[in-house]
């Protein structure tokens, strides 16, 4: 099921013009690990983190 969730993002990010993922440098996402598949994937040498809303959301009270 990871990969079917990931899907949308991976094809995503595959049919962005030549350059495009390259010039990545951070992604932010939803803590959910189909996007965090998709883009370690897509964007190897992109940081990856949690955006202030998820974590202040989803974090502990």
């Amino acid at each position: 099921m990871p990969d079917a969730a990931a899907r949308p993002t991976r094809n995503w990010l595959k049919a962005q013009p030549e350059g495009f993922r390259p010039g990545i440098k951070v992604a932010t996402l939803a803590p959910f690990r189909g996007y965090a598949n998709a883009i370690d994937e897509q964007l190897p040498d992109a940081v990856t983190f949690l955006d202030a809303f998820h974590v202040v959301k989803l974090g502990p009270p």
